[in-house]
């Protein structure tokens, strides 16, 4: 999963100085359970419907093969 990959990094991230932060479409109380369960010391914050995302140009639509993974 990516966002434990990137709590791997999380510690070198800080030392430069930034701040991470990850945006995700799935609602509030799905990304607290994933902060939980995967113990992410960084916010998950909700984007229903991807508008943010939209507006900063990052989503994207999964291919048909990736879609049931998700």
């Amino acid at each position: 999963m990516e966002l434990v990959a990137l709590q791997k990094s999380y510690d070198a991230i800080r030392q430069i100085g930034a701040e991470l932060v990850a945006v995700a479409p799935q609602k509030v109380e799905k990304n607290a359970e994933v902060v939980k369960s995967h113990r992410l010391s960084f916010p998950v914050v909700s984007d229903p419907g991807n508008a943010y995302a939209e507006r900063l140009s990052l989503a994207f639509e999964l291919p048909d093969s990736l879609k049931e993974l998700y």
